[in-house]
């Protein structure tokens, strides 16, 4: 029920410390959720022919120990439960000795593209892919809903462009990762090192859409971002660093 890869970091996924970044490992999370999901019998080709697709909601991280440039590292991702409309799965990267480096949970939903409405899990699933978890924890905790922040300060705006587009023709979800930390001052980010993040997506965006950029301080080592179009909130992030 545990799907695993391992792989050498790249240099395109590294910062100026040549640290991995959030944006890198969102991006592979999502495609070995798609890849094992697949092998498990209700990827995205098992559901498109009912108009269903999924949709990743939230994310949690914790950087144990963040990979390095030209690393070995393996990265294993399992179904975990479901809990109403969401399905959980976790993830864990760790080094060529076991040692955790990268721990996660996500909550995926399904959603029906001709309604545009979520479904429960036993629509689109028989009780035998519903059966198909593993109860190991990465993050004990399933991710929660993001509380709002009041008292926002204004950082920038981003539209969307074609670099940011998906294959649903929506900016990808990885890249609000790239636009939160963005937010963050370039001198403060050379002198930390992030350890935890999490992540609600609260609505899609396409092309030639404008996200305004929100940030507040939770303190000196944690952030509160939001992106909003007009006064809807696209995606919600809090993130912490050491």
């Amino acid at each position: 029920m545990i799907y695993s890869e391992t792989f050498q970091v790249r240099c395109y996924e590294v910062d100026s410390h040549d640290n991995y970044k959030a944006f890198s490992f969102a991006n592979v999370a999502q495609e070995i959720a798609h890849i094992h999901s697949t092998k498990m019998g209700f990827g995205y080709a098992s559901i498109i022919d009912k108009n269903l697709v999924w949709i990743i909601s939230r994310m949690h991280f914790k950087f144990v120990k963040t990979p390095r440039w030209e690393d070995i590292v393996t990265l294993k991702t399992w179904s975990k439960s479901t809990e109403g409309l969401f399905a959980i799965r976790d993830y864990m990267m760790t080094d060529q000795d076991g040692n955790p480096l990268i721990l996660g949970t996500s909550s995926w939903l399904i959603m029906d593209l001709k309604e545009r409405r979520l479904k429960r899990m036993d629509h689109a699933l028989s009780k035998e892919d519903l059966d198909k978890n593993d109860p190991l924890s990465a993050i004990d905790e399933n991710c929660s809903k993001i509380k709002p922040e009041k008292d926002l300060e204004f950082i920038w705006s981003r539209e969307v462009r074609w670099s940011d587009l998906d294959h649903n023709l929506h900016a990808n979800n990885a890249k609000y990762l790239e636009w939160t930390l963005d937010t963050l001052d370039a001198n403060y980010l050379e002198n930390k090192e992030l350890s935890d993040i999490k992540i609600s997506f609260n609505h899609e965006t396409k092309l030639g859409d404008k996200v305004d950029l929100y940030r507040k301080s939770i303190d000196s080592n944690t952030f509160y971002v939001e992106g909003k179009n007009g006064g809807q909130s696209i995606f919600q992030v809090i993130c912490t660093f050491r």
